[in-house]
């Protein structure tokens, strides 16, 4: 990806991570810069995502299943002590 492809994309993307949709800079310096997703089953190229967000996708097998549930789960115990 040559500079000009990497600001255009980023810039497509409002500057904002393809999956939580939160800046990369500012507010959110700690998350890092970001890094380019890709699928590991056909090597293609996906959003820019803050790189805490691409290790949880890689912690949860990138399963859907597993991140539904990973969400029901949140819900279930949101706002218990």
């Amino acid at each position: 990806m040559t500079p000009e492809e990497y600001y255009r994309k980023l810039s497509s993307q409002n500057n904002l991570c393809g999956l939580c949709h939160k800046p990369f800079y500012g507010e959110d310096l700690d998350k890092g810069s970001p890094v380019l997703d890709h699928s590991h089953v056909d090597g293609s190229q996906r959003d820019f995502i803050h790189r805490e967000c691409n290790t949880a996708l890689g912690l949860l097998k990138e399963d859907p299943e597993i991140c539904i549930a990973a969400a029901e789960y949140i819900v279930k115990w949101k706002g218990s002590v």
